[in-house]
């Protein structure tokens, strides 16, 4: 697992991003973030702190006005692989764009302690909270196989 504390944004031209890994946010304070599948397109979505978002994985999608700090985590393969019940190729998620689960919350705010910290525990710490997040499952969200 990945953890990175993302700053609010001043840059307000819609840019296009793509992800790789399949990630989640947690946002840390209110605020709000400009969403959709096309540049003339954005949906503003508010967000107050502890809302989750999980990433589109491999599909571009075009973001805006993005004004809220976040905690972004990337989940490993293998731990979206150990959730899915006997999946195989490649995991990947439907995003969504907020979503509330108190535990996965709660795994959240201990990661980003540990962070604060300056992760004294090291990658066990980590890799204990992906396990624990087991996000398919969490999320209430089908994983799709991909070869």
């Amino acid at each position: 697992m990945r953890v990175q504390l993302v700053p609010p944004d001043s840059d307000t031209e819609p840019r296009h991003w793509v992800r790789h890994d399949q990630a989640f946010a947690m946002m840390v304070r209110p605020g709000s973030i400009e969403w959709g599948s096309k540049r003339s397109a954005l949906e503003k979505f508010d967000y107050a702190a502890g809302d989750l978002a999980l990433c589109d994985r491999h599909v571009g999608e075009w973001v805006g006005l993005m004004n809220v700090q976040h905690l972004q985590l990337g989940i490993s393969d293998a731990a979206l692989m150990a959730s899915s019940d006997g999946a195989y190729g490649e995991v990947e998620l439907h995003p969504s764009r907020k979503f509330a689960d108190l535990r996965l919350k709660a795994l959240v705010a201990a990661a980003r302690a540990e962070m604060v910290a300056g992760f004294p525990s090291g990658r066990l710490f980590l890799d204990s909270v992906e396990q624990a997040a087991d996000i398919p499952r969490r999320i209430g969200l089908s994983a799709l196989a991909k070869d």
